[in-house]
């Protein structure tokens, strides 16, 4: 249906994107992975205006308009992320 298709959805402001550009995986995945959807709400409190998993779940993404202040959640994975690599 016009208007909803996800070259449409992009061409609109980030900011609308929350309620219109879903991935169809997240649901199955935060359901075994709690923590997953506990981290993507933390992305939208640090202000993210658009968060998502991508693909099939190898990344959770935040799209900010300006320099996030991490919650100490997202921090917390953030320095992990920087120990393992």
């Amino acid at each position: 249906h016009s208007g909803n298709m996800p070259s449409d959805i992009v061409n609109r402001p980030v900011s609308e994107w929350k309620d219109l550009l879903v991935n169809d995986f997240e649901p199955a995945v935060f359901k075994d992975h709690p923590v997953l959807s506990e981290l993507k709400k933390a992305l939208y409190s640090d202000g993210a205006e658009y968060a998502s998993m991508s693909g099939s779940g190898s990344a959770l993404f935040g799209i900010f308009s300006n320099e996030p202040k991490l919650s100490g959640m997202v921090e917390d994975v953030r320095i992990h992320q920087s120990i393992i690599k």
